[in-house]
């Protein structure tokens, strides 16, 4: 048997060597958070989002999810340590600031033009950080350390990257606006039984099925819809992973997906029900408190109703939560349609 002689390099890797020319590219994050004269992307760090620290940045729950993270933003606001006397409004107990620095503004300004703005820069930076090529070249780097990029040279190709980044962005934060597939079949709805533990596929070889819970399953899903890949895993099989109640062995936290789905639907009651009130009050002011307070509860169910149907939920399920008869659902229903 012939033996390799194998020498780590100056970072102390063994095997998967990282890309001498990542090192020449600009870092993303500062030596030090909140340094402003930084030699960096962004004046912020983000502890959160390195490896080993899931339970700290994916949470089925907002209320968990914004105690554990940080990012890299666009602006950041930080609350004002002498109030004035004018400072009684909210909006003016703030003071926005820049994510992106200084540093790279100038630079990019000089090798791109004087219209540049830091919007640019950090969509640019989205766009570039979604570069397959530059994934699939500095793979190895980006699996041990936070991204480092260039500025490329070429104006035509930074413009390219930005444009493509906010097209991207426009698309990750609004996906839920986007035209399901038609072909996709979803079967069990109608069961009202929306909670979930664990989804699972019907063999390792059979993806374009996903058995949602015990009643619901989801069928005809593309093989394409696969090939979006993120970190070596496809987007829906991330999900498919992530979607189920687990509880972080060290830390304790819990994370239960079915808590977003209850916090939607509080926030469906409650809309309904403030618009409900809103119409009340006016009917209370013409025609006597308690019709109005009736009237206005009434068509706070009536709303939340119409935006859970609006969202597909079963029939049943609407009238489980609002109280509402079948009949009142249906003719709901029909006045959509």
């Amino acid at each position: 048997m012939k033996w390799k002689t194998f020498s780590p390099n100056e970072h102390g890797d063994w095997i998967s060597l990282r890309n001498n020319l990542f090192t020449v590219f600009i870092p993303m994050e500062p030596e030090k958070k909140f340094d402003f004269n930084t030699k960096s992307f962004f004046i912020t760090n983000a502890i959160g989002v390195v490896s080993a620290r899931d339970a700290w940045v994916y949470n089925s729950s907002k209320n968990e999810i914004e105690i554990n993270t940080q990012c890299f933003p666009l602006y950041y606001y930080e609350e004002k340590q002498n109030l004035s006397l004018f400072d009684d409004n909210d909006d003016n107990k703030y003071i926005r600031s820049d994510g992106v620095s200084d540093f790279i503004l100038d630079i990019a300004k000089k090798q791109y033009g004087k219209t540049v703005t830091k919007e640019d820069i950090f969509y640019y930076v989205y766009g570039f950080l979604h570069s397959p090529e530059y994934r699939a070249t500095f793979a190895n780097d980006l699996k041990k350390m936070l991204p480092r990029l260039p500025l490329v040279e070429n104006v035509t190709d930074s413009w390219a990257f930005g444009k493509a980044g906010r097209k991207l962005a426009e698309l990750h934060l609004n996906y839920e606006t986007v035209p399901p597939y038609q072909k996709l079949k979803v079967t069990g709805t109608e069961s009202g039984f929306f909670k979930v533990e664990k989804m699972r596929f019907p063999s390792k070889d059979q993806k374009d099925i996903i058995i949602y819970n015990s009643k619901i399953t989801i069928e005809n899903i593309p093989a394409a819809a696969y090939d979006y890949i993120v970190n070596g895993k496809s987007a829906i099989e991330w999900i498919v992973e992530r979607y189920q109640i687990t509880t972080h062995k060290e830390s304790g936290i819990k994370n239960d997906p079915n808590d977003w789905a209850a916090a939607v639907v509080e926030n469906l009651y409650e809309d309904g029900k403030n618009e409900g009130l809103i119409a009340g009050k006016i009917e209370d002011k013409m025609e006597g408190k308690l019709k109005g307070k009736l009237e206005g509860k009434l068509e706070g169910k009536l709303e939340v109703a119409r935006k859970m149907l609006n969202k597909s939920m079963s029939e049943d399920l609407i009238v489980e939560i609002t109280g509402l008869s079948i009949e009142q659902i249906r003719k709901i229903k029909t006045e959509l349609h």
